[in-house]
């Protein structure tokens, strides 16, 4: 092996290079049932010494709200879809959506009653949960050598399954990790629709 040879050993490693990772699943996935995984690993052609094969899974609930579509429902987010539920409309206070603060002024500062600047887009994004599965211990894969791995995931039944609403939505995504020395090699996260049990 040549100078340069160990040097891009050395890249491939630093940049996640070292391997190539692919995963395949069994979606949807079920909370608090087994689904089968496997990942597949090729070195690029160096020695990559891996400390296990891991299944990484993050769950995130994301609001969106545009401003327009929070005055158009005069400050209330639940828009018209609310009353015609049977349900009272809910004011939600404060110069943010268009209300007032406590000494009756909106957003924009003017007395009570005057027409307020349009509200700012709400954006929040919060990780309701993260877990990395080994699936399989330490080991070695040789040059230019693929390996697959097989194994099963259960997420926990307490947490919130996929969901798709008006202003905000729960979203599953799954990715296959080889934990190496550097930048682990692994496949990108994926899409993954989780069920509720």
């Amino acid at each position: 092996m040549g100078l340069f040879d160990k040097m891009r050993g050395a890249l491939d490693a630093v940049t996640g290079r070292a391997a190539q990772v692919t995963l395949e699943m069994e979606p949807p996935a079920r909370l608090g049932e087994e689904f089968r995984v496997r990942v597949t690993a090729v070195s690029s052609g160096a020695e990559v010494k891996s400390q296990g094969v891991f299944i990484d899974v993050v769950a995130s609930e994301r609001v969106t709200i545009k401003g327009a579509a929070i005055a158009s429902t005069g400050g209330n987010p639940m828009g018209a879809s609310q009353a015609g539920a049977g349900l009272p409309p809910v004011a939600i206070p404060g110069p943010a959506f268009g209300g007032t603060d406590k000494s009756g002024r909106s957003a924009a500062g003017l007395p009570s009653g005057q027409p307020a600047a349009t509200p700012a887009d709400v954006d929040v994004t919060h990780v309701s949960y993260q877990h990395s599965f080994q699936i399989a211990p330490p080991f070695v894969l040789a040059p230019g050598e693929t390996r697959q791995i097989e194994g099963t995931v259960v997420l926990p039944s307490g947490v919130q399954p996929s969901y798709l609403g008006q202003h905000a939505h729960h979203e599953w995504h799954i990715r296959g990790r080889l934990e190496a020395w550097g930048n682990d090699p692994d496949s990108g996260f994926q899409s993954l629709r989780v069920i509720g049990s």
